[in-house]
């Protein structure tokens, strides 16, 4: 499948799929990984989310958000998934994270 995702940096950033806001093409991964200074916390806000399947059923499209990044293959800590279109998430709580260090890897 194609590949998509990179790093971001700096004090803010936007993370899309390619060709958003247009549906993703079949068999796309992306992986982000987003560093915030040392001593710093990432804050990430989910503003749309339009995945196939549903929130009981993530075995099409999944957006996954971890803590930290590790190499492949490696334990990491998963903060929150997303199935489904956003409307599943109704609380301001639901589609807000802030990570423990200065890094989060953020997956689809």
């Amino acid at each position: 499948g194609q590949i998509c995702g990179g790093l971001l940096t700096g004090s803010k950033g936007t993370l899309t799929s390619p060709g958003f806001p247009h549906f993703f093409r079949a068999g796309l991964r992306c992986t982000w990984v987003v560093r915030a200074q040392p001593h710093n916390h990432v804050y990430l806000r989910i503003h749309e989310v339009q995945l196939q399947g549903s929130i009981a059923n993530c075995r099409r499209a999944e957006l996954s958000i971890y803590d930290g990044y590790s190499p492949p293959k490696q334990p990491q800590h998963k903060l929150k998934s997303f199935c489904g279109d956003l409307h599943y998430y109704r609380n301001h709580g639901d589609t807000v994270l802030l990570s423990q260090r200065n890094r989060l890897l953020v997956t689809f």
